[in-house]
């Protein structure tokens, strides 16, 4: 039961999480891969705390796993992690909270399909899966650590797919740009993957 009113709220897949008005995190559903991160990876069909004393600001999640910002602007996710998604450099699955490696200030985060990325400075990076490109630094290889998107400027708003293996972001200039999969035109373009940020061309009113 959530005894605080709720300040943040996201839905993945088959669970969900929120945070109150104090920080406090609690997730519910079913708990594969521990991403209900409250220690164990049993279903739970109420709310249930996040274990540990961290306090949140902010809270996403994706297919299998849930990522927390802090009041600090640290990064913490736990769940499934076969693909690097939890950004702690390895492939081990977590059902507790565990800090992302991050250099700076993380602003914001957003959690997709297989992919996880932030912004920590201005500065755009994935990590997890990058099929089709979707870590956006130019190659298909896995990144268990945040690695810097390219070709992207000051980046202020970032949104991942949550099942199509695609990113966009907005930068301080106002553009919005998109990369990974595009084979049903989520690109904004062409229906091709990119495996680098491709400007999307918004009509003016």
């Amino acid at each position: 039961e959530l005894r605080r009113p709720a300040t943040a709220i996201a839905a993945g897949d088959n669970h969900t999480c929120a945070v109150t008005e104090l920080g406090s995190a609690y997730c519910w559903g079913l708990n594969g891969g521990g991403r209900l991160g409250d220690g164990t990876t049993s279903q739970r069909l109420v709310p249930t705390p996040v274990d540990g004393s961290l306090v949140f600001a902010q809270i996403d999640a994706g297919e299998d796993l849930s990522c927390g910002r802090t009041t600090g602007d640290e990064l913490y996710c736990w769940g499934n992690n076969q693909n690097g998604d939890l950004g702690d450099g390895t492939t081990t699955n977590r059902n507790l909270p565990t800090q992302v490696v991050a250099a700076g200030a993380v602003s914001t985060l957003t959690v997709g399909r297989q992919v996880t990325c932030a912004i920590t400075n201005g500065v755009a990076s994935c990590w997890g899966s990058n099929e089709e490109g979707r870590g956006g630094d130019g190659t298909d290889q896995q990144r268990n650590l945040p690695t810097q998107v390219l070709g992207l400027g000051t980046a202020t708003s970032i949104s991942a797919g949550g099942d199509g293996g695609h990113v966009c972001a907005i930068t301080n200039d106002g553009n919005v740009w998109c990369w990974g999969d595009g084979n049903e035109g989520q690109l904004g373009g062409a229906r091709l993957d990119s495996w680098t940020p491709r400007l999307v061309s918004v009509p003016c009113p």
